[in-house]
C-alpha cells in the first residue's frame, strides 16, 4: 500500500527556556500520546493516519524542533495534514481544559518514574545537565515547576510560540 509520511517542522527552543515546563505539559495536550488532541482527532475520530504525534522539542545547548509526524494513506495525505495542522492552529483557538491539563501533567510526571527508575539513569541525565551547564538542581525544579503549570500558562506559551499566520511555504516561521 502506497503511504505518505507527513512532517510539519519548525524552530523549537532550548532547555534553559523558563517556558520548558509549560510548554512540556502543552505537547502532551497537542500530540503526547492516546489521548492528545491529534490522536483523538486524526486517528481515533477521522481515521486518517495510523500514527500521529508531536509537539515542540528542548534542546540541551541548542533549540530543538517543533515537529508534528503522521503516517497515513497517500490519498489521505491532505486531508491529514489540513486537519493536523488544524489541531495546531487550535493550540491558539481551542481552550485548554482542567482535564487535559491534569492528564498531560500526570503523564509527565509519572514519566519520571521510567525515565529515572535506576541510579545509572539519574547519573547520566545529572551528567549531561552539568555538561551542558544547568544547575545541580535541575530536575527537581523542573518536577516542581511541571507541578505549577496552569492553563493561562498554557494559553500564555500557546500564543507566544504558535504562530500559524506566520507559516510559509518554506517551513514553520516565528515573527
Amino acid at each position: 500500500m502506497n503511504q505518505s509520511n507527513i512532517e510539519i517542522v519548525g524552530l523549537g527552543i532550548d532547555r534553559h527556556n523558563p517556558d520548558v515546563p509549560s510548554l512540556a505539559v502543552m505537547n502532551d495536550i497537542l500530540g503526547g500520546g492516546f489521548a492528545s488532541r491529534l490522536f483523538q482527532k486524526v486517528r481515533t475520530e477521522l481515521g486518517l493516519a495510523y500514527e500521529v504525534g508531536g509537539g515542540m522539542s528542548a534542546g540541551y545547548d541548542h533549540p530543538a524542533v517543533f515537529r508534528v509526524v503522521a503516517l497515513t494513506k497517500s490519498d489521505k495525505t491532505v486531508e491529514t495534514t489540513q486537519e493536523s495542522l488544524k489541531q495546531i492552529t487550535g493550540l491558539n483557538t481551542t481552550p485548554f481544559t482542567d482535564v487535559e491539563l491534569k492528564r498531560a501533567k500526570d503523564n509527565i510526571l509519572n514519566s519520571f518514574l521510567f525515565r529515572y527508575d535506576t541510579p545509572e539513569k539519574v547519573l547520566a541525565e545529572r551528567e549531561r545537565l552539568e555538561f551542558y551547564g544547568y544547575p545541580a538542581d535541575y530536575l527537581e525544579t523542573y518536577r516542581a515547576a511541571l507541578e505549577k503549570v496552569t492553563l493561562a500558562d498554557l494559553a500564555t506559551v500557546a500564543k507566544k510560540y504558535i504562530h500559524p499566520t506566520s507559516w510559509h511555504s518554506r517551513g514553520w516561521q516565528r515573527s
